[in-house]
């Protein structure tokens, strides 16, 4: 069995071993347990609580029309885009890149 400080360890390895880029990076961890059929009834359901909590809010696009992109207007989203917004932002590159960076998450 595995604890906590050698997890530790591998993901230091990890970040040292790579180079630095210009952004931030993320660690993704999978993890295989052997023996544990979940087709059976046994499903494992874990949440973790982050150290650090994040800085900002995370800011949301979604992409509905109608019925849908009002619900999310009324329910404060960030920005709501129709399909004529988005027809438009495809011929626009750089508006397409300033969008992409300034949302952290998008919903369609």
């Amino acid at each position: 069995m595995a604890d906590e400080s050698q997890f530790v360890e591998v993901i230091k390895q990890a970040k040292e071993s790579d180079k630095d880029r210009k952004f931030n990076q993320s660690v993704e961890m999978i993890m295989v347990f052997r023996d544990v059929d979940v087709k059976k009834g046994f499903a494992i359901s874990e949440t973790v609580q982050l150290p650090k909590k994040t800085t900002t809010p995370a800011s949301v696009c979604i992409m509905a029309s109608g019925d849908m992109g009002i619900k999310a207007k009324n329910a404060k989203a960030d920005m709501v885009m129709d399909e004529s917004e988005l027809t438009k932002l495809s011929a626009d590159k750089k508006k397409a890149k300033k969008l992409i960076n300034d949302y952290d998450f998008f919903l369609a």
